[in-house]
């Protein structure tokens, strides 16, 4: 089973998973051997296929080539997944043509996005790029990557402070206006300095 994929969570001992999607090596199999499980259940990659977390970390690589400029860190996560976070407050930027065409490549690759000018605190994931499959042809993945590149970004904030000036009608300025707008501006680090009417 050395080098298969795991189609099924497994615990060999309590307190250990050995998760669906793990490529088995020497110690995962040594560990099932201690355990006496005789049979599991694997699957086996084609000669041409990548297998799951390798295609979703090329995607997500291509998608921030350069994240100093885009603003945006790749979080591996498990199974097959990859997460993309912003680095700072602001707005995402998403070349949408492009990601349209991405996921129109193969049914088992999956990337979704928060909208365009979607508002995003520091550590928000704006991104997620998921196979949906043990493993992606190869050429496929190619394709996804060959319009990947740049693809999403976060424009950060560059006002640290601002002013909010309300028109008021008749009767009291309603409180919750200024609180609302506060929260929203410390949201993406902005610090309301001065509030007339």
């Amino acid at each position: 089973a050395k080098g298969m994929i795991l189609a099924d969570d497994i615990a060999p001992s309590e307190g250990q998973v050995l998760s669906k999607g793990t490529v088995l090596g020497p110690q995962d199999i040594a560990r099932l051997t201690m355990a006496n499980i005789k049979e599991i259940t694997v699957a086996e990659l084609e000669p041409h296929d990548i297998d799951a977390p390798g295609a979703a970390l090329k995607i997500a690589q291509a998608m921030v080539s350069h994240p100093d400029d885009s603003m945006v860190r790749i979080v591996v996560g498990t199974r097959g997944c990859v997460r993309l976070v912003a680095n700072v407050a602001g707005i995402v930027g998403i070349d949408t043509a492009a990601l349209a065409r991405m996921n129109m490549v193969e049914g088992v690759i999956s990337v979704v996005t928060l909208p365009q000018l979607y508002r995003v605190a520091k550590g928000d994931d704006i991104a997620v790029i998921n196979i949906v499959s043990y493993g992606v042809k190869r050429s496929s993945v190619g394709r996804v990557v060959a319009e990947a590149h740049d693809v999403i970004y976060v424009r950060g904030v560059i006002a640290r402070t601002a002013s909010l000036v309300q028109t008021v009608g008749h009767g009291a300025p309603d409180p919750r206006g200024e609180s609302e707008v506060r929260m929203r501006l410390d949201r993406l680090g902005v610090r309301l300095i001065q509030s007339n009417l």
